[in-house]
């Protein structure tokens, strides 16, 4: 229902009708503008019972969707149907990660960024051969030795932005799902949480890519460390990391913690 009425709404047959009634009404003085104003709520009732987009509504969006990201037919015909409306338009469209790739659909982490994979299992092909005994990973031994930090103690926690099993944090939630927070891909929030827990007698660890913690250097200059907070910053991906290319050269960070104070 909700799709059929986006689509409705977006229609070119859809915007010439609220036109010709807008022109209608316009030459009826102020009885025309209750008449649009009546059909404007009538409109808003309607996506509010059917759509889930009404705060966007609230926030003077046209919301349209949510739509399905996969079909393109679809998606065209919606895109032709707004472009021409004016104002700030939202269009929701839900896609599945990995969609029509069997491997990817069933293990979304895995493929997140990887080199070259066998097409037809989707798992990593090596040119080398791994070495008999590989050393740990960092990210193992940082999990791990957290994780019996936790176990012995009660107010350290884990922060992290996105990137649970890139720092080693998903081994610690497997053992404390409730100290572990993920806050998505906002690293200055992070920092920022991070600090208000400190207030509370709570030793954050802040787990983030070294390149990526970049993004809360403001974050860290005042909302820990002009507080004299103690939060501990774990930095993953120090240095040059090879595959992940230069967007994840951890290259900077000695450089832009040691001018902060209080930073050890």
């Amino acid at each position: 229902l909700s799709n059929y009425f986006s689509e409705l709404f977006a229609s070119e047959r859809g915007r010439r009708l609220r036109e010709k009634i807008g022109t209608m009404t316009d030459k009826m003085d102020g009885f025309g503008d209750r008449i649009k104003s009546l059909a404007h709520r009538i409109e808003g009732g309607m996506k509010a019972v059917i759509t889930p987009g009404m705060l966007f509504e609230a926030l003077g969006f046209r919301y349209f969707g949510p739509v399905n990201g996969h079909n393109v037919g679809q998606l065209v015909t919606m895109l032709q149907g707004i472009r021409e409306m004016k104002g700030p338009i939202l269009l929701h469209a839900i896609t599945q990660k990995g969609k029509g790739y069997g491997p990817a659909e069933r293990d979304k982490q895995f493929l997140h960024a990887i080199g070259k994979v066998d097409k037809i299992t989707g798992k990593a092909v090596s040119s080398a051969p791994p070495p008999v005994a590989p050393p740990p990973t960092y990210q193992k031994v940082f999990g791990e030795a957290l994780t019996e930090i936790m176990n012995a103690t009660s107010n350290v926690v884990g922060i992290t932005a996105a990137m649970p099993d890139g720092t080693g944090l998903d081994i610690v939630q497997k053992t404390h799902p409730k100290r572990v927070y993920d806050v998505g891909i906002a690293e200055g929030h992070g920092v920022t949480f991070a600090g208000g827990l400190a207030t509370q007698g709570i030793i954050p660890v802040v787990a983030i890519y070294s390149s990526f913690l970049q993004r809360a250097f403001d974050h860290i200059a005042h909302d820990v460390a002009l507080q004299h907070l103690h939060c501990v910053f774990a930095l993953d991906r120090s240095g040059l990391v090879g595959a992940d290319g230069p967007t994840h050269h951890g290259v900077l960070d000695l450089g832009y913690l040691r001018i902060i104070q209080g930073m050890v």
